[in-house]
């Protein structure tokens, strides 16, 4: 079976990203053929794909649009021309690609569970309405989780579309929350296939990694603490600063903070990160910006050598995770598969996991001299350590690539693969939809 894997962006290190490469994988070793579609990829991704660049919600095309949360009307499509316009666009550039390429079945990560770019999510609801080809839709994160979407003039639209209602389409959730409100808000029952660990993030000293902190400039004396995630506000990387100055005042060692993915505006000068910098600073912790050097995978670019996330795994001493909403955590199953630390805020589906039996540390009342007391003697204990060999054989029993193959096999024998019908797509010109590879990116 050929399969469209959809999304804004893809082969780069965002949670989206990383979970797509792993169905990609599991979809390959069940023995079909995958093409990838989207607006951005931050790496080779070392198979065929297609760019179609509005499907990225940073495209300039999409960002210029007006703002539409600001207009005072209920949202209608039809009487938005900048956005539907933009929507057929995109709806003849997948038409034309999936006719090209002689796609069987199409997999869509995230693009009609939140609107991020409302012309996409349009255009695909479109095709699925119009087309006999069979759809799953995983949903990460939907748009009542995000209250300036929930109460904006969108949500009559996004009540009935965002994602669409018809019994052909396979929705696919990764939490039982997720399942729960899905269901409640929308009697749509979904499949719930948890995330799993690519055991590509899991690290090990090595000769290509062993100049990894000298490349950031930790001193290897120094505690490295590691923030796998974005900088952005959500996450609470001030957080993870004041509890690296609790315990570099403590130990009296040095504690430095390594945070792998870009800030929200994909530069420095990004306010929140602004802010996270100047406190770093006030508590005299360094803070190393990781993401113009760290990827999925290893390699060389314009700026010298590119490490990937399991080189700064194999480096860290703890791993940091303060994060208030997240559709899974990808970083508590891989620090755990690690064998390191971690100091996690116990947000909402966490308990998905931890009823499998993890033992983290658990920020549930703030920055507490409890918190604190774990995380060091987890760092300077042998005995204490001996809970990280259990939290590995719990990623092993549970979230293992395999558990992902017997679950994706029984979505696919529910899908009726279906051509698409003929003539349904129209022809786009080819300076929009366009294959190529890019370049690694420093």
């Amino acid at each position: 079976m050929r399969i469209a894997l959809i999304s804004a962006r893809l082969a780069s290190i965002d949670g989206v990203s990383v979970e797509a490469e792993k169905w990609r994988k599991a979809f390959e070793r069940l023995g079909h053929q995958v093409v990838l579609i989207a607006g951005t990829f931050g790496d080779d991704p070392g198979g065929p794909h297609l760019r179609i660049p509005a499907l990225d919600f940073a495209d300039p095309e999409v960002v210029k649009l007006p703002d539409i949360l600001a207009r005072p009307a209920p949202f209608d499509p039809y009487q938005e021309e900048e956005v539907l316009d933009q929507a057929r666009r995109i709806e003849a550039a997948l038409l034309s690609a999936m006719e090209r390429e002689g796609i069987e079945l199409v997999d869509v990560e995230n693009l009609i569970s939140l609107p991020l770019n409302l012309a996409a999510g349009i255009a695909l609801v479109e095709i699925i309405r119009k087309t006999e080809i069979p759809f799953i839709c995983r949903h990460h994160d939907f748009y009542w989780e995000r209250d300036e979407l929930s109460r904006s003039r969108l949500r009559k639209f996004l009540d009935e579309n965002f994602p669409p209602h018809d019994d052909e389409t396979i929705h696919v959730v990764i939490n039982r929350r997720a399942q729960r409100e899905l269901r409640l808000r929308h009697g749509i029952l979904a499949t719930r296939i948890p995330n799993v660990l690519d055991p590509a993030m899991v690290g090990a000293l090595d000769e290509f990694n062993s100049d990894f902190r000298e490349a950031f400039g930790v001193p290897r004396d120094a505690v490295l603490f590691l923030q796998p995630s974005r900088i952005i506000e959500r996450k609470c990387i001030e957080d993870s600063v004041r509890l690296a100055a609790a315990v570099q005042a403590r130990l009296r060692r040095p504690v430095w903070l390594l945070v792998t993915g870009p800030p929200g505006n994909g530069r420095e000068d990004d306010p929140y990160c602004q802010r996270v910098l100047g406190l770093a600073e006030e508590l005299s912790v360094p803070v190393v910006l990781g993401w113009r050097r760290i990827f999925i995978r290893r390699g060389h670019g314009e700026g010298g050598k590119v490490y990937s996330m399991a080189d700064a795994y194999a480096h860290a001493d703890l791993v940091t995770f303060p994060s208030r909403i997240e559709g899974f955590g990808n970083p508590v199953i891989e620090a755990a598969a690690n064998h390191l630390p971690l100091v996690v805020r116990h947000y909402p589906v966490l308990d998905d996991m931890l009823e499998k039996g993890f033992r983290f540390v658990l920020l549930k009342d703030g920055l507490t001299n409890e918190v604190v007391d774990r995380a060091i003697e987890l760092l300077t204990v042998r005995t204490a350590r001996r809970v990280l060999a259990h939290n590995a054989e719990v990623v092993r029993r549970y979230f293992s690539p395999l558990t992902l193959e017997i679950l994706l096999s029984e979505v696919l024998e529910r899908a009726e693969v279906a051509p698409l019908r003929p003539g349904s797509g129209k022809q786009f010109p080819e300076d929009q939809v366009r294959e190529e590879r890019p370049s690694r990116r420093p």
